[in-house]
């Protein structure tokens, strides 16, 4: 789910960029150079933004319910994000999943290994307990109610 929220991202801005060379011209180096960005942006940097915001959430994570902590269960830093965002370079973009596949079977724990560099996990989050607020009325004292 992330990923093509990502790689739609990458479409329209790269969309963009495309209509605004054929407009206005931008010279071969500065448009390899803006690919480049928009390739970094999209993969790399709004991924790390987005779960450094949210502290261990993106959307996918949030659909499915799961959030990334600390191994001791804490809440993540910038520090853990950039480098589960710098380890997902390559063994998610690059090799195409298959380092992050390989690593989650073997480990004990179904860890990636930008989770073993970070020191993080991958938790379900529990369900938050709903009390109606119609179920917490005081009782009345009996010798406060009507009788007939």
């Amino acid at each position: 789910m992330d990923l093509t929220l990502y790689a739609g991202i990458f479409l329209i801005l790269m969309f963009a960029a495309v209509r605004y060379d054929i407009v206005y011209g931008l010279p071969s180096t500065l448009g390899r150079s803006l690919t480049v960005f928009l390739i970094f942006f999209s993969f790399v940097l709004l991924p790390f933004l987005i779960e450094a915001f949210t502290r261990g959430y993106s959307l996918g994570k949030w659909a499915f319910n799961i959030k990334v902590v600390r191994r001791d269960g804490g809440i993540i830093t910038v520090r853990h994000t950039l480098v589960r965002s710098l380890t997902a370079i390559v063994e998610t973009y690059i090799c195409l999943g298959f380092i992050a596949f390989m690593s989650t079977m073997f480990s004990p724990k179904a860890t990636r290994l930008g989770d073993l560099a970070a020191g993080t996990i991958v938790v379900k989050v529990p369900e938050p307990v709903f009390i109606p607020r119609w179920s917490c009325l005081p009782t009345v004292p009996s010798g406060l109610l009507m009788r007939k």
